[in-house]
């Protein structure tokens, strides 16, 4: 009972009301006194939730920012990714879901407040945590430190980014009633320089009044090394569910100065995310709540991570490396188990239901309702077409169609390349024999190999960060002067840790233990395809597997938005650390994937064409959301209608569905692109189905540890 002193802790509970979105912006300040944050003058308590925007389409930011509302919350937070709003040097995106500003905008409308989270560094297990790729090609630079390589780079993005936040301050007339930089420092590093730089060039951009805060987890360690003590900024902590609220915020009170520390915990963890080859992470929804109530009993603030958790579309998904070899790419889905679904789903939620009802306990006035359900809808079956190779129309598909000339391999970043695929080719010399090893360096992440010679193309094996390096050729293969093709995928680039500098690629090729050269690269983003991009007729040549790979691996203007244009650019741009539990069901993956369905042999485009009729509609004007289902295909990507789904790998598991909101679906004809890597089902079928399923390989596997609950 140690903070039963404190104002924050007074009896009496503070108003938490919307706001006035028109009020004057003389009248309004946002600040901390006696312990307790002041809204205009007036008591409030944080009731918040993470939402991020951009893991959201657009035309559903206000369905599910409403949707929290009725959960009982005033607050939203979310985090801004500077690679979502900069993915090449200089061309900065502020359109679709990159759209800060609008989607601020709608929180305000709806009388909601909201804690921004500025970074330059997020983590949030988005790719690269946040940083653009291109800070990997400008030298030797130590990310999230006070070199002064790092900074200048930081004060370029923040000289974009930062005035576009100050009109939309709460002193300004905006809902942002206070900021937040960097974000888990202290499990990262000890250079408080780097946090002082940050607080300041925020200040001095946004004005005095703002709340600057840091988020650290709530232990002595990991608060000494992020936050800075005293009046310097608003330290606030973050903890699971089993934590003891009033320890946390007795420690909380010791980095911040005397009458500044309103209790508050800006993570609250209502589930966990997931990596391909673990179970679905998944909490306890009356655990949940009962450490809900224990926050909610001695009025303090809260923000729940995540209030809705959307998903990585595109290649937006990042990673944990806890050493080169040890690597653990995330799901797309960031569902998180959180009480808003995926998909928007509340009301058929345990967890939605028990915290609302917590909230509705501690509430001084009515909640507001539940916004209708959004409609899903089972589209049924859908036959799918082998409609081209990828390596045969890699002149077609790449950003260079004749391909880079490099005399030693490079990483994507080199030609400004940030996410997707890259198809490194080179002859065999002389010297290749039967027998003769290739071995891969620094494959970041995965590798496909093959050999073509004249109009045949061999499968060699797979290579990859968590699997032997070594492959062997095999006489009908070992031939001089035939192409070797590697075909590299991104898989993620780390967001958390010590191996936050992940450059993706092949390092170097080497036969027989001397490196290869005269390589000929073609980058392969692939931010957006459709059938447009695909040859009408089959794929033009045949492939046969190897038949000996000894040592290999076997395996607004928001409604019309495309991510193309106003998502990754990448076609025209050139942790929270839990048990490891994924990497024995990956490797099992790869070794059984082949066997399980019949194998495509060399990496495939698949496409397909269904109707909806205009009579099935959501709750808007534009066809019902759906799921769709990639159970019995191997490995690869998925567009509809150009819009990049995301990644699957049903093999690894657990996910077995792609979210398909509804918005990008139109009535009348749509078409579906599958990137194969792997292996189709015989069928070459795909369902759309009404409801995510988490039961494939990778849940099942008896070799997978079972990931912490929480």
């Amino acid at each position: 009972m140690l903070l039963l002193g404190v104002g924050a802790l007074a009896t009496q509970a503070p108003k938490v009301g919307a706001i006035e979105a028109g009020a004057a912006a003389e009248e309004r300040a946002f600040t901390i006194e006696n312990d307790a944050f002041l809204r205009d003058g007036e008591e409030v308590q944080l009731l918040a939730g993470s939402i991020h925007y951009f893991r959201v389409h657009p035309q559903y930011w206000e369905d599910r920012l409403r949707r929290l509302q009725a959960l009982g919350l005033n607050t939203v937070q979310t985090l801004i990714p500077w690679n979502v709003h900069e993915g090449a040097e200089g061309d900065f995106i502020w359109e679709g879901p990159a759209n800060l500003e609008a989607f601020l905008r709608v929180a305000q409308r709806l009388g909601l407040m909201v804690m921004l989270r500025l970074g330059p560094y997020i983590c949030a297990e988005h790719e690269f945590g946040g940083f653009p790729a291109y800070l990997l090609t400008q030298g030797p630079m130590q990310l999230r430190s006070s070199d002064p390589r790092y900074l200048a780079a930081v004060d370029h993005w923040w000289g974009e980014l930062l005035p576009r936040v100050k009109p939309l301050l709460w002193h300004n007339g905006g809902p942002v009633i206070m900021v937040q930089v960097e974000n888990e420092y202290g499990w990262f590093g000890r250079d408080h320089a780097y946090i002082e730089y940050l607080v300041k060039a925020a200040r001095e951009a946004l004005g005095p009044e703002i709340i600057v805060y840091t988020t650290d987890t709530a232990t002595k360690w990991a608060l000494d090394g992020g936050t800075l003590p005293g009046d310097q900024v608003y330290t606030v902590v973050d903890f699971n569910v089993y934590a003891d609220p009033m320890d946390a915020f007795a420690l909380q009170r010791q980095y911040n100065a005397p009458g500044k520390s309103p209790p508050m915990t800006a993570e609250f963890y209502t589930g966990w995310h997931t990596r391909w080859g673990e179970p679905l992470s998944h909490s306890d929804p009356t655990v949940v709540a009962a450490g809900l109530e224990r926050i909610l009993a001695v009025n303090a603030s809260i923000s729940l991570y995540m209030g809705h958790g959307g998903t990585n579309f595109g290649f937006n998904s990042g990673a944990n490396i806890f050493s080169e070899n040890d690597y653990r790419p995330v799901i797309t889905s960031y569902d998180y188990g959180a009480p808003v679904s995926e998909g928007g789903d509340t009301d058929l939620l345990p967890l939605y239901k028990v915290l609302r009802a917590a909230f509705a306990r501690h509430a001084t006035s009515s909640l507001p309702p539940l916004p209708p359900r959004t409609p899903k809808v089972d589209y049924g079956r859908l036959p799918l077409r082998p409609a081209a190779s990828l390596l045969e129309e890699v002149a077609a598909l790449s950003t260079v169609p004749h391909g880079l000339i490099m005399t030693t391999l490079a990483f994507m970043e080199n030609w400004n390349q940030s996410t997707g695929f890259v198809l490194y080719t080179t002859e065999l010399p002389a010297a290749v024999h039967a027998g003769s090893w290739l071995l891969l360096e620094q494959v970041h992440d995965r590798a496909q190999v093959f050999v073509r010679d004249g109009g045949e193309r061999t499968f060699v094996g797979t290579v990859a960060r968590w699997a032997p390096r070594t492959l062997y050729l095999s006489a009908a293969v070992a031939v001089p002067g035939a192409t070797l093709e590697i075909l590299v995928e991104n898989m993620g680039r780390s967001n958390f840790g010590a191996y936050m500098w992940d450059p993706k690629g092949v390092a170097a090729v080497l036969l027989d233990g001397i490196a290869l050269s005269s390589w000929c690269v073609y980058p392969l983003p692939l931010a957006s395809l459709d059938g447009s991009s695909l040859p009408a007729g089959p794929p033009r040549s045949s492939f046969v597997a190897s038949s000996v790979t000894y040592g290999a691996v076997a395996a607004t203007g928001a409604a019309n938005w495309r991510p193309d244009e106003q998502w990754d650019r990448a076609a025209r741009e050139h942790l929270h650390a839990s048990t490891p539990s994924g990497l024995p069901a990956i490797q099992a993956a790869l070794e059984l994937q082949h066997a399980a369905a019949s194998s495509v042999d060399s990496p495939t485009l698949f496409h397909g064409v269904f109707n909806i009729s205009s009579s099935v509609s959501g709750a808007h004007t534009w066809p019902a959301d759906t799921f769709l289902d990639t159970s019995g295909w191997g490995k690869g990507v998925a567009w509809i209608n150009g819009f990049n789904l995301g990644h699957y790998w049903p093999t690894a598991g657990p996910q077995c569905t792609l979210y398909v909101p509804g918005p990008i679906l139109k009535h009348g004809e749509n078409e579906l692109v599958l990137l194969e890597l792997d292996a189709s089902p015989a069928s070459h079928e795909v369902v759309f189905v009404k409801q995510p399923t988490y039961s494939c390989t990778g849940s099942k596997a008896p070799f997978a540890e079972r990931a912490p609950e929480i």
